[in-house]
């Protein structure tokens, strides 16, 4: 006698056919590095995918492809497919939905007109923020609980698209659309890695969120120690940027496990994490980890430690306040940036979106995440913690990954990392 599952041996078929069309997409899409029209096959294979297949497999196609948004193009300087994707994607997600929330219409209405208002007539920015919350409202409202889908599928796609920046930097086209980011700091000229994104800091970001969730995943017992394979190229990764909040924010972190890990008597793991901390701060005071070292200088020698941010900060800040409209109503996402972007998220809602648009994205933001039945935990509560503390770095309203992080920032607040079921529908068949 032989117990099967066959619902479980048909959505492992399915799954493996997924797994088998995302490789042949990030196929396509090295090939199209060199030829457009692979890229643009890639576009139709994942249009057609999304748009036929469940909403939950769609979403963790979008996941698992998402740090591959930077490549996703016919040239260089063109808008990326994959933000045509999110906004087809969260169309098919609200036609899904028999009835929408009038509270969620009325806050994103009425974002928008404020949007038209002071956007310069930029619809194609536009769109692009129309869809941000369509998305976020999209997967809360309809799609099943999946959030650790969507980790181990973003997990993936990032640790195999700095692989691929990493590993195969020299492929034929792919150095046209990454950048290695050269710093000049006092004396010394630094490279920074990127990954596939545009920028390391935005990388760290992702990063820093994916492995306090897997580690909150790993200890619901959801996934093995397959977590800490992926944190460790995490980490690999995230020290090739020599990203000051990398760094800053992989401290944080390590802090977190540490008073998770007191609270629940977890001593061995503690040994364990104490004394590799202790063993790489030794190997640095010894100098014998360059990249630490690069980082070091950088924190403790800098003329300026931010960067430029505080100026900046002051400038966009100054604004708003001697200009009572805008302060109110914002700007506009299409309005230029005062002498650079302002590497603060919320400055960014306050510049573009103004007190008042702010107000309506958050309220939208309430309606398509309600009903809140928030489970606070150090381990659902950190991913948050560590995305709120990073953006106050970084200008993070118009990226493309915008709306994809604070889904799963907020699944893991709403949803939790629980431990997995133990029964199974079971039918029993003759061997």
């Amino acid at each position: 006698m032989v117990l099967r599952c066959k619902p479980l041996e048909k959505e492992n078929k399915r799954l493996l056919i997924q797994r088998l069309i995302a490789a042949a997409v990030v196929i396509l899409l090295m090939l199209g590095l060199s030829q457009p029209m692979f890229a643009l096959a890639a576009l139709g294979v994942v249009g057609l995918f999304v748009v036929l297949s469940e909403n939950e497999e769609g979403m963790r196609m979008m996941f698992f492809l998402l740090p591959f948004g930077n490549i996703f193009k016919s040239s260089p300087e063109s808008t990326s497919f994959f933000t045509y994707l999110t906004i087809l994607f969260a169309v098919k997600l609200l036609l899904s939905q028999k009835k929408i929330k009038i509270g969620f219409l009325v806050a994103w209405g009425a974002l928008l007109v404020f949007q038209v208002a002071g956007s310069f007539m930029d619809y194609k920015i536009l769109i692009k923020q129309a869809s941000l919350l369509l998305l976020i409202y999209g997967y809360f409202q309809c799609c099943k609980p999946m959030l650790k889908d969507m980790v181990m599928a973003l997990s993936c796609g990032v640790v195999l698209s700095c692989s691929i920046g990493f590993f195969l930097a020299d492929l034929p086209g792919l150095a046209q659309y990454m950048r290695m980011v050269r710093t000049y700091e006092i004396s010394y000229d630094l490279l920074r890695f990127t990954g596939l994104y545009s920028d390391p800091n935005y990388l760290s970001l992702v990063l820093v969120v994916l492995m306090v969730a897997l580690y909150g995943l790993m200890r619901a017992k959801q996934i093995g120690k397959i977590g800490w394979v992926l944190c460790g190229f995490m980490v690999f990764f995230g020290v090739q940027t020599i990203s000051k909040s990398f760094f800053l924010m992989l401290f944080v972190a390590l802090l977190l496990f540490i008073i998770e890990a007191i609270r629940h008597r977890r001593f061995a793991f503690l040994a364990i994490l104490v004394t590799a901390v202790t063993i790489v701060v030794v190997l640095v005071m010894q100098g014998k980890i360059q990249m630490f070292d690069n980082i070091l200088e950088r924190l403790f020698h800098s003329d300026d430690f931010t960067t430029g941010r505080t100026d900046l900060l002051g400038t966009y800040l100054s604004h708003s306040f001697e200009n009572p409209v805008h302060l109110i109503v914002g700007t506009g996402v299409a309005a230029p940036p005062l002498g650079g972007l302002p590497h603060n998220t919320y400055i960014d809602f306050l510049y573009y979106y103004g007190l008042l648009g702010t107000f309506f994205f958050g309220l939208a933001m309430y309606y398509a995440i309600s009903p809140i039945r928030v489970k606070f935990s150090l381990l659902n509560t950190s991913p948050l913690i560590c995305f709120c503390i990073m953006i106050a770095a970084l200008s993070y309203l118009q990226m493309y990954d915008f709306s994809y992080v604070l889904i799963l920032v907020f699944a893991l607040l709403k949803e939790g990392v629980t431990k997995p079921e133990s029964s199974l529908q079971m039918q029993d068949t003759a061997a």
